[in-house]
């Protein structure tokens, strides 16, 4: 059982049939052609349909490379180059965002902490990214106040490694980017079409002025897009003058297998009662998880949203990543190190649902996770309190073998270990 589900982005479920027809029918015709394709047009007509904000659209190969763009846009555009980013918010691995991330700090054998986080990048990109807190609209006011005649964006991801916003927080930030005349870039290559069809946009009811997607669009292949203004999309137009066009040219953008199963997933997502059920199901998971936990002492507080399911254990307030990052882990290091084992891959972080999820798989989930915490109640008060796996440990998964199934004969897989969620 999986509730990683390709880190939020497998929306239908893996191996879902619409998908794999797709994806067989366009291979048969060609798979990229260096040129924009039928069903990339349809799928921008898709997007503008169901985005709110969304006039034009970009493709690219994954929400790094839009980002990528999105952030030479605004640049372009304004005319400045320092941004404001969100603490802990990763937009993808590109160079100049890698500062402040969930994935930091980085310290080196001398004991040195990284400008940005990783080594191999240039200390200077990090002096173009102003950090402020997430759900701390008196931060972003005085961010923007201090570097106004620096500022080229605002870039938020809405629903922030898993914490919501406060209320009133995004109409905030949306607020402040109209006054200063400043382009808001909104983060949603999780939350576009996981959370509703217009993304975290329509779920939220504010607009940005450039919207990021990846994986959540692309149906479990590679895909990115940028989507936004005319005005801010034209950098983007081929055949405007030097000067007044950005480069955002690569062979496989766009291409043809991709966009057809991303086309296929936004006409499945159409459909009467999808969102219903993905959050449906989201709160079936979050409410059964919050009964086992109280039962065997715990008190999470969820912080999430429908089909993303996030918790903390502690006092809180979880607002931000820094209140996230100071919670207590111990139940979540062991949900990480026990469910493997038990069945479920992933469980120590976010869950996520698909539309394939049912009553039950969030059964199977659920027993998996009460049968942990046992454990954990079993072996509390010792210093080396692990969880057990039984005889099988396994690994994170890089084998398959047909539709729906991990190669049970790789090394290191149980025989009864995992199901992957496929249409019913």
């Amino acid at each position: 059982m999986l509730v990683v589900l390709g880190s939020g982005g497998v929306i239908l479920g893996h191996a879902h049939p619409a998908i794999v027809a797709a994806i067989k029918a366009q291979a048969a015709r060609g798979a990229n052609f260096a040129h924009i394709s039928r069903p990339a047009i349809e799928l921008a007509e898709e997007i503008v349909t169901a985005i709110p904000s969304a006039e034009k659209v970009r493709f690219f190969n994954s929400g790094t490379e839009a980002m990528m763009h999105a952030l030479r846009i605004v640049r372009a555009h304004t005319g400045r180059d320092r941004v404001i980013k969100l603490d802990g918010a990763y937009h993808g691995c590109l160079d100049e965002l890698l500062v402040r991330t969930s994935y930091g700090p980085v310290t080196t054998e001398n004991g040195a902490t990284l400008a940005c986080d990783s080594p191999g990048t240039l200390a200077g990109h990090a002096e173009r990214v102003i950090v402020v807190p997430y759900n701390d609209l008196d931060a972003m006011r005085e961010a923007v106040a201090a570097n106004r005649r620096e500022l080229a964006a605002i870039i938020v991801e809405p629903l922030m490694r898993g914490l919501g916003p406060a209320p009133g927080y995004l109409s905030g930030v949306r607020e402040i980017a109209d006054i200063e005349h400043l382009p808001l870039v909104f983060d949603e290559v999780i939350t576009g079409f996981r959370l509703a069809r217009g993304g975290a946009q329509e779920f939220y009811g504010v607009d940005a002025d450039l919207t990021v997607l990846g994986k959540g669009l692309g149906a479990g292949t590679p895909m990115g897009a940028v989507a936004g203004s005319e005005t801010l999309l034209a950098w983007l137009q081929t055949g405007r003058p030097e000067g007044k066009r950005i480069l955002g040219e690569g062979s496989s953008y766009g291409n043809a297998l991709a966009a057809a199963a991303a086309l296929a997933q936004m006409r499945e997502l159409a459909r009467p009662g999808t969102y219903e059920h993905l959050h449906g199901m989201g709160r079936c998971l979050a409410d059964r998880l919050g009964e086992q936990f109280s039962r065997h002492g715990h008190a999470p507080r969820f912080v999430s949203a429908g089909p993303v399911i996030e918790f903390y254990f502690g006092e809180g307030p979880f607002l931000d990543y820094a209140s996230a990052q100071a919670s207590d882990q111990r139940v979540k290091r062991a949900l990480a190190q026990g469910l493997r084992s038990r069945g479920v891959f992933g469980g120590g972080g976010r869950y996520y649902v698909s539309l394939s999820h049912g009553e039950a798989e969030i059964e199977v989930v659920v027993s998996a996770v009460e049968d942990v915490l046992r454990e954990l109640a079993r072996t509390r008060g010792s210093h080396s309190a692990e969880i057990r796996g039984g005889t099988d440990r396994i690994p994170q998964p890089s084998i398959w073998r047909g539709p729906g199934c991990f190669d049970l004969a790789a090394p290191g897989y149980p025989a009864s270990a995992m199901r992957v969620i496929s249409q019913r």
